[in-house]
């Protein structure tokens, strides 16, 4: 599927109109699609702002269907919207973190995406099959809405791992020459800290 197909498909023209939750829903759903520089370039042209609250708006919804029970997926779910909000606040500021955006959300669709992780028991017709993650998340919001009932399990061994991302503040960031004081940065964390009693002061 090239470009145009895609914006085709999520109704705009050009990538500078994908404004609403909804397309880039879509976008999301495309994964399969889409490789790390081709969604770095996608994300390049949508405003800053819409592109963290699509962030935090798509781990709102698809967490709504994380099980009461399992802390494990709740998590490693919640770890990794920390890291992609992080990124997508640094994005205007450093193309870095941008394409580090790009690489960990294909990554983390891919992840939630792939067949066979969950057993899945349709309780109606006690059907089994195995599902996705994202199925089954999708299976939980069906119960709730009183539609269907399901027996989920997930793998007793279920694990993500997401990589740490160390970007700079805004504060010290020069967008005149795209530098930073790495001396300044020091300086301010110094400042924040007293001795005799090693707690980071809250700014007024």
């Amino acid at each position: 599927m090239d470009d145009k197909e895609l914006m085709t498909l999520i109704e705009i023209e050009e990538w500078e109109q994908l404004n609403y939750y909804e397309q880039f829903l879509t976008l999301m759903e495309q994964y399969e699609a889409l490789d790390e520089e081709r969604l770095f370039n996608i994300l390049s042209k949508l405003d800053n702002d819409n592109l963290l609250s699509f962030i935090e708006s798509y781990f709102e919804e698809i967490m709504m269907g994380i099980p009461d029970d399992n802390i494990t997926l709740y998590k490693i779910f919640s770890s990794v919207k920390g890291v992609l909000v992080d990124l997508a606040s640094a994005s205007n500021r450093k193309s870095a973190a941008l394409d580090s955006l790009a690489y960990e959300l294909i990554r983390f669709q891919n992840w939630l995406m792939e067949d066979d992780l969950v057993e899945c028991i349709n309780l109606n017709d006690e059907s089994v099959k195995r599902i996705s993650i994202y199925d089954a998340l999708i299976c939980t919001r069906i119960e709730l809405l009183n539609e269907g009932k399901y027996q989920l399990v997930f793998p007793e061994d279920i694990d993500y791992t997401i990589e740490e991302y160390d970007y700079i503040s805004e504060t010290d960031y020069d967008e005149t020459d795209g530098s930073y004081d790495e001396e300044e940065d020091e300086d301010l964390y110094d400042a924040m800290i007293d001795p005799e009693n090693p707690v980071i002061e809250e700014f007024e």
